[in-house]
């Protein structure tokens, strides 16, 4: 984490173990995006945000859609190309 051509961490572990990867990786000052669940309780997920704050740095969350059934079936048919080929992807932060 003390890598300082790394200026961003994604969190996508066990969520038992989301907290202590992501408050390393923003104590490190590293912007932080972290998989639901962030935490386990809201005095972790408050605690992350208070060092983030004092750190100036972006702290969020994001939902895996990877395993939901739109979503494998969208793979099956990019990868067989019924579809045609993969352009482009949209992807939106809200801060």
């Amino acid at each position: 984490m003390l890598d300082k051509s790394v200026s961003f961490a994604v969190i996508n572990s066990e969520s038992g173990s989301h907290f202590e990867q992501a408050k390393l990786a923003l104590i490190s000052g590293k912007h932080v995006l972290i998989e639901k669940p962030m935490t386990i309780s809201l005095e972790q997920a408050d605690e992350l945000g208070v060092i983030a704050k004092k750190k100036g740095l972006l702290i969020g969350g994001i939902l895996q859609y990877r395993f939901l059934r739109a979503f494998r079936e969208a793979k099956k048919a990019l990868n067989s190309n019924f579809i045609g080929e993969l352009i482009s992807i949209n992807c939106y932060v809200l801060l």
